[in-house]
C-alpha cells in the first residue's frame, strides 16, 4: 500500500485471499473485515466518541484489540478541543474527497491503457466521503445542542 489512496482498493483486492483463509478455518485475516462492519454501523458511537472527549474505544469483542490512536493530523489529538478535533476530521474528508474527485475527472480513454483501482472505484469512495462527512456534521450537531462542545 503507497499511501491512503490505495489502501482501500489493496483491502478490497484481499478479502477473496481472507475468504479461503476463512474457509480453512483461520479467522484472523477477517479481522480487518470485520472491524470495517463495526465502524461501517451508523451509530456504533467510536466516531462521535472521538469527536466529543478524545476517547478510543474497549477492546473489540471477538478481535481483542482497540482502535489505534488515530494520526492527529487527521483526527485531532486527544487533549485538544471536540472543535478541533472536529475542524480536523472535516479537512481530511474534505481532502479525500478532492483527492477521489481528481480520479473522476480523468480521461481513460486517451493514454492510459489500464485505469488503475482508484479510477475504477471513484464513485464508491466519494458516496463513502460524502456519507461520513454528514455523520461527522450529524454528530456535532447533535453535540453541540447538548452543550458537549467545548
Amino acid at each position: 500500500v503507497k499511501g491512503p489512496k490505495t489502501a482501500l482498493p489493496a483491502l478490497l483486492a484481499s478479502f477473496p485471499v481472507a475468504l479461503i483463509d476463512f474457509s480453512d478455518g483461520r479467522y484472523e485475516s477477517t479481522a480487518a473485515y470485520a472491524r470495517l462492519i463495526q465502524l461501517g454501523k451508523h451509530n456504533n458511537g467510536e466516531l462521535e466518541n472521538w469527536i466529543n472527549s478524545g476517547t478510543l474505544p474497549s477492546p473489540i469483542e471477538g478481535i481483542g484489540e482497540t482502535a489505534p490512536t488515530p494520526d492527529p493530523r487527521m483526527a485531532g489529538a486527544s487533549t485538544q478541543t471536540s472543535e478541533e478535533r472536529y475542524t480536523a476530521i472535516q479537512g481530511s474528508i474534505a481532502r479525500a474527497h478532492a483527492v477521489f474527485q481528481d480520479e473522476a475527472k480523468k480521461d481513460v480513454t486517451g493514454k492510459m491503457r489500464r485505469p488503475g483501482v482508484e479510477w475504477e472505484f471513484r464513485d464508491v469512495f466519494l458516496d463513502a466521503a460524502e456519507s461520513l462527512q454528514e455523520r461527522v456534521t450529524e454528530i456535532t450537531a447533535s453535540s453541540a445542542s447538548q452543550g458537549l462542545m467545548l
